[in-house]
């Protein structure tokens, strides 16, 4: 598979694909390229946020899913769950890091 470095929903789909099978720190990276070449697209935002996540960065999580649930463009099912991730997000923060279960949702693009 190659991937157009151009394009932000092949590096979005490149990053759903890199956190599902748990190289986080990749991932993360492939959604922080699409948000750069996308702009504010919310769903690649809360990609990025799940990568945050995986990666212990939960407070720059938080602020991107923030970001993504500002936006006038996001899809009630795109509300629906960076609602949720900020919900896991806020029970994150007050774990330590060894307690931490991340549950997935699934991605939905509009």
């Amino acid at each position: 598979l190659e991937l157009d470095d151009g394009t932000a929903r092949g590096h979005w789909l490149r990053a759903e694909i890199l956190l599902e099978i748990g190289r986080a720190d990749q991932g993360t990276a492939a959604a922080a390229r699409a948000v750069a070449l996308a702009g504010d697209a919310p769903e690649y935002r809360l990609t990025w946020a799940r990568g945050l996540a995986r990666t212990d960065q939960i407070a720059a999580a938080q602020t991107q899913v923030e970001r993504a649930l500002g936006a006038t463009d996001v899809a009630q099912v795109g509300r629906a769950r960076g609602r949720a991730l900020l919900g896991q997000l806020a029970q994150a923060a007050a774990q330590s890091w060894r307690e931490r279960r991340w549950v997935d949702l699934p991605a939905v693009e509009d």
